[in-house]
């Protein structure tokens, strides 16, 4: 199979790319366009339909789409432009124009691990064309899901992923997160693996990894200290799962972030 290629990658703020403007110039599509909405705000079209801008969502354009926004609220996404032929482009042609995440922390972290990849200096492209695959992969598996398929649980499943990440922070059990939403601990590790393709208590490294993250970009806090706020243990334990999850150290991805918001 003929991989995709990254022709461009980041984040867009909608004040920032078109400052007053409520509405942008309609343009022809050249790459798959990836984009995943970090918060709500206007409409995008695409081939005269309209698509709102929500949180959590995906919008996927494809080459020869003609597209544009209507920007009646700001509006941020992170976004992957990709060139791709044969199988690879007839696995993207399939996916929808747009549509909700079932996997959004798993998805948005792969997005976010591909940006900081491909911007830093120390680019590895073989790392970020394995992160590619799995983003493509995900994406595939959350456009086909059937929402009917899981039956009236799935509102209070969706509740115990929320209660997690409330809760990332604590010593919390596979017990505790099914006692908060009143159902068995083994229908809830069935529920929670059908509905999001990870077993419930593997959910929380992501969750941890994520808050680590904004953690290192936005505070001066120590990584004794961010390990210990984000129950990842001591300095080097949280050294060892962050490098382990990510494929960098702490210290390096707080430098490639500083580089990044300094541009």
């Amino acid at each position: 199979m003929q991989l995709a290629e990254i022709q461009l990658c980041g984040y867009f703020n909608s004040d920032i790319s078109f400052p007053g403007q409520k509405i942008t110039p309609e343009r022809e599509v050249k790459w798959y366009e990836i984009e995943y909405v970090l918060s709500n705000g206007g409409t995008s079209v695409i081939n005269q339909k309209e698509y709102p801008v929500v949180e959590n969502h995906m919008i996927i354009g494809k080459p020869g789409d003609m597209r544009y926004s209507l920007l009646s609220a700001p509006f941020t996404k992170i976004f992957l432009k990709l060139s791709a032929t044969g199988e690879m482009a007839d696995i993207l042609d399939a996916l929808p124009s747009e549509f909700p995440l079932l996997h959004a922390e798993q998805i948005k972290s792969l997005m976010n691990e591909i940006v900081t990849n491909v911007n830093s200096p120390q680019r590895d492209t073989l790392y970020a064309g394995g992160k590619l695959l799995l983003l493509i992969h995900a994406l595939s598996k959350d456009a086909s899901f059937d929402n009917h398929r899981i039956s009236p649980f799935y509102s209070r499943v969706h509740s115990a992923k929320k209660f997690i990440e409330a809760h990332f922070n604590e010593p919390i059990k596979t017990e505790d997160i099914a006692q908060s939403i009143f159902i068995s601990e083994s229908h809830f590790r069935y529920l929670f693996r059908e509905i999001y393709g990870i077993i419930a208590h593997s959910y929380l490294l992501p969750v941890r990894i994520e808050h680590a993250k904004k953690l290192l970009s936005t505070t001066s806090m120590s990584h004794e200290e961010i390990g210990i706020a984000c129950h990842l243990g001591t300095q080097k334990n949280f050294i060892t799962a962050f490098h382990k999850a990510t494929g960098t150290t702490p210290s390096k991805f707080k430098r490639e972030m500083a580089e990044i918001q300094r541009k």
